[in-house]
């Protein structure tokens, strides 16, 4: 027996009733998966505080919808929960686990900071000038001094409070 074709469905054109066009759908199975991602999402969501739910790329009717559902009891439970997995399906939900996962703006900056500390430790004065056009309202005196001492931390320290003022 011929195995069924999933990925494709017959839909009518509604100018033409008697024709019939081919349209591409995802299979099923992906669907299924996304569905398990959002409901596991969901799970970890419920797990943090309304502060920490409130700091994530969310928009506020999902965060509402989110908090209903903490506080939900009973069947009412069940149906608040496939309300908040429809509307989490239509988000972006790579952002929310990249926040979740701590590779948000910060972890950016510290890693800009990193980088930049490297190449003041190792370029000197140079790499100073760089970072002072790329930034002229840095405290000049301030950074020539870490980079003179060499102190990394201190020097990385400020560097990410450089880079998160913006």
């Amino acid at each position: 027996m011929a195995r069924k074709r999933t990925t494709f469905d017959w839909s009518a054109d509604p100018d033409e009733p008697d024709l019939k066009v081919l349209v591409d759908r995802a299979p099923r199975r992906e669907l299924k998966d996304e569905l398990k991602r959002v409901a596991a999402l969901v799970k970890v969501l419920l797990r943090l505080s309304r502060g920490e739910r409130s700091r994530l790329p969310l928009p506020a009717s999902a965060l509402d919808a989110l908090q209903e559902l903490h506080d939900a009891k009973g069947p009412a439970r069940k149906r608040q929960m496939n309300y908040v997995k429809r509307a989490l399906a239509a988000e972006d939900l790579d952002r929310v686990d990249a926040a979740l996962a701590g590779d948000g703006d910060d972890d950016v900056a510290l890693r800009a900071a990193e980088r930049w500390r490297t190449r003041l430790l190792e370029e000197g004065d140079a790499a100073l000038a760089a970072l002072l056009t790329e930034h002229p309202h840095a405290n000049r005196q301030h950074l020539r001094s870490l980079v003179r001492a060499r102190t990394p931390r201190p020097l990385l320290k400020a560097l990410q409070a450089l880079l998160t003022a913006r």
